[in-house]
């Protein structure tokens, strides 16, 4: 997929039930979410993500990291981050918790 020719991404507090488009956990009404909204290869689309995923997200592509929408968890397995200790590694250079990218793997966490 290529580079947006739109995109936002804001803070939304749901209105109504969501899915988290990364680990498919239940955005309940009231809780905040990250809302992303763009036009790729000349079509609209839009994603929902839980504040955690989203902040796994946007640390992933901040440095010019390569991962689509709904495809977070397969980038964090093709890392190696279902190892616990190259996963603390990843976490710590990308500036995330270690147990928040364990937890978004469905992997048993740390603590």
């Amino acid at each position: 997929m290529s580079a947006p020719s739109a995109f936002r991404s804001v803070i939304c507090k749901a209105r109504k039930a969501h899915k988290c488009c990364e680990c498919h956990v239940v955005i309940n009404i009231g809780d905040q979410y990250q809302y992303s909204s763009g036009v790729w290869d000349g079509e609209p689309d839009d994603y929902k993500q839980s504040l955690g995923c989203g902040e796994i997200f946007d640390a992933v592509t901040r440095d010019g990291g390569e991962v689509c929408f709904t495809h977070l968890r397969d980038f964090l397995f093709d890392s190696d981050c279902n190892h616990a200790d190259e996963r603390a590694v990843f976490a710590k250079i990308i500036g995330v918790d270690a147990d928040a990218i364990a937890r978004l793997m469905d992997l048993e966490v740390s603590s």
